[in-house]
């Protein structure tokens, strides 16, 4: 069955002083000082390829280069703050409620036009899906996280990372005690974060744990942290900041912050030059765009990092970005 309901709105950015304004839905209620990182003087601070992002039944598909965003019906999410995650082709895939809560729930696949290509039912009982869905690099697999029952046995509960075998729709493996699993594109790492400790760790392509990345903690929250294409660099929330680690120097700094309110989801560009996360906007969220510079820190200014978009607000969870 196609869900996609689908209507293009064109979108247009301002020049002021040579520096591209760009707004959503809302009256500005954030300012402050000049940034320590200033804008780049473009629209979407550079951003290149394709944004995909969601809030609770609309998602959109947002082309950088034509400043057009396309929406269509993405169904009920069968949690909150999933989001809507992309391959590097341009797949895109979220997650849509079940017929019976709690015993299975569905993995909808769309293309890059919001047109339905797969839908997948997930039957796990007493299961809940608790993260983003990861596309593998070579987009044959999917990662997803789950909250269940250790067995049918077991009434004891337990978080699980689960790769799901696109040809044929069945798990590949599970790893038990890890969640919010995301793929490293250029590796074929995956990296998982531990629910008893709350640290990353890196898993190799055939799922052996390799050890944890440095030595801090991200939050128990879905779409919370990020990592680079190229595996050396990694992102995650903390209220109102975003925090960076660079695994080849093991320096960490504030990548952003905004002094009002948190930030959410923060997400790489393809290129590792922007960076995309959920801020506030007047009185609703909206994806922004940064510029991701090594050791520097943006401090965030609607008025200037919000994504040109009139058409979705209160938008959450993981967003996609593909070139």
């Amino acid at each position: 069955m196609n869900r996609s309901k689908q209507k293009p709105i064109v979108l247009t950015a301002i020049t002021l002083l040579g520096i591209f304004f760009l707004s959503c839905r809302g009256n500005d209620s954030s300012s402050g000082d000049a940034d320590a990182v200033r804008a780049l003087g473009l629209p979407n601070q550079g951003g290149v390829g394709t944004l995909t992002y969601r809030n609770s039944k609309t998602a959109a598909v947002y082309s950088f280069a034509s400043t057009t965003n396309l929406e269509f019906d993405a169904g009920e999410s069968p949690t909150s703050g999933i989001g809507i995650g992309a391959s590097r082709t341009g797949q895109l895939v979220t997650g849509q409620k079940g017929d019976r809560e709690g015993k299975d729930f569905f993995i909808s696949v769309y293309n890059s036009a919001g047109n339905q290509t797969r839908r997948i039912g997930i039957k796990r009982f007493f299961s809940k899906i608790t993260s983003a869905f990861s596309f593998s690099p070579e987009e044959k697999t999917l990662a997803f996280s789950v909250d269940e029952k250790i067995s049918q046995t077991n009434s004891q509960r337990i978080q699980r990372v689960v790769i799901l075998n696109l040809a044929n729709e069945t798990v590949q493996t599970q790893i038990n005690d890890f969640e919010f699993p995301v793929w490293v594109q250029n590796t074929g790492e995956l990296i998982s974060r531990s629910s008893q400790t709350g640290q990353l760790h890196v898993f190799d392509t055939g799922f052996v744990d390799r050890g944890a990345i440095g030595s801090f903690v991200v939050l128990n929250r879905i779409a919370s942290y990020d990592i680079s294409a190229d595996g050396r660099f990694v992102i995650w929330e903390d209220k109102q900041m975003i925090y960076a680690f660079d695994r080849t120097s093991g320096v960490q700094w504030t990548a952003v912050e905004d002094r009002v309110n948190a930030v959410y989801a923060p997400l790489f560009a393809p290129n590792g030059r922007q960076l995309a996360l959920h801020a506030k906007k007047g009185n609703s969220y909206c994806p922004h765009i940064v510029p991701f510079v090594v050791g520097d820190t943006v401090n965030l200014e609607s008025d200037i990092h919000a994504l040109t978009n009139n058409s979705i607000s209160e938008t959450f969870g993981r967003m996609g970005w593909f070139e």
